[in-house]
């Protein structure tokens, strides 16, 4: 069907499928197969998107398939239910019978994801995808955006080769913490985000921009930008006790070093620090106490941080 094998492969899929399969010949060149799957006893694994499936929960699948002259001319529809899991869409097939042209979603719903869009297989490998909707859940992929680490790189095969053009209201970082008026570009290849083109809100006045970007010597600019730093770290669970603040991170992936180190600065101009007991503990001693109080009540007032790393 155009699809890779090893998204059915035992590390998704696996278990026992009960089926109810119907197949019609129009005439000799019009045929068309309708499918229908019991998953109840089949184990299902989408670690991109956090979810799975344990054998004993009731789950249904479809599928019908159009051919002529033996070749697939389409799937005008195709749907997976189950606990956690509503998946609805359909495929496009070449009329020249080479293949695959594009996978439509009307609903994707895979826990807190819930949104529409389509697949684009690209001719070397991989996908191009748009998907836009209310909310997706980007937690158990996060860490590997913001990390980058070789070392412990998730086996998502699906995400290597992708380009993603995405639009959501609410993105979901961790269990509580989300990003809204979310929209962005996403490119990954060899295991690694080589282009992230990200704009987006952390609070109802925290703006803030991600962005990866390959260079000519093979290695990858990192910058983000925004007008609440405080908020942003909040949200991005760095740094709980910054009020404010303009935000410039800068810096570089040295992509040919072992890890892929990203070497840079963070700058933030006039930005408050506020309940900081390393802080309040050295003013104590030093018997600073107007300086103490300001740290314990609206913040004490910096200029600049600048740190490298």
């Amino acid at each position: 069907m155009g699809l890779s094998m090893e998204l059915f492969s035992s590390k998704y899929i696996r278990g026992k499928l009960k089926s109810d399969i119907s197949y019609t010949a129009f005439d000799e060149e019009s045929h068309q197969l309708e499918a229908t799957f019991d998953i109840t006893d089949t184990v299902l694994s989408a670690p991109v998107f956090g979810w799975s499936k344990k054998t004993g929960k009731q789950g249904e699948a479809r599928i019908a398939i159009n051919f002529e002259n033996k070749l697939i001319i389409d799937v005008p529809e195709f749907s997976v239910k189950t606990t956690g899991l509503d998946i609805h869409g359909k495929a496009d097939y070449a009329f020249d019978g080479s293949g695959l042209e594009k996978v439509k979603f009307t609903k994707v719903a895979i826990g807190r994801t819930n949104m529409k869009g389509a697949l684009i297989p690209k001719p070397s490998g991989g996908w191009e995808a748009g998907f836009h909707g209310p909310a997706f859940d980007l937690s158990p992929i996060w860490k590997d955006i913001m990390v980058d680490d070789t070392a412990e790189k998730a086996d998502h095969p699906f995400l290597d080769g992708l380009t993603l053009a995405a639009e959501f209201k609410k993105i979901w970082l961790d269990d509580v913490k989300s990003l809204h008026d979310v929209s962005g570009t996403f490119v990954r290849a060899d295991n690694l985000w080589r282009t992230v083109l990200m704009s987006s809100r952390a609070g109802d006045d925290a703006y803030f921009d991600l962005q990866i970007q390959p260079r000519a010597d093979g290695r990858r600019n990192f910058s983000m930008h925004a007008n609440n730093a405080g908020e942003v770290f909040k949200v991005l669970d760095l740094y709980p006790n910054m009020i404010g603040g303009k935000l410039r991170i800068m810096g570089v992936y040295h992509d040919a070093q072992p890890g892929q180190p990203l070497k840079g600065n963070i700058v933030v101009d006039d930005y408050k620090i506020i309940n900081a007991p390393a802080l309040a503990h050295v003013f104590s001693i030093m018997s600073l106490t107007g300086i103490l109080e300001a740290l314990q009540g609206q913040g004490l007032v910096f200029n600049k941080l600048n740190i490298p790393f």
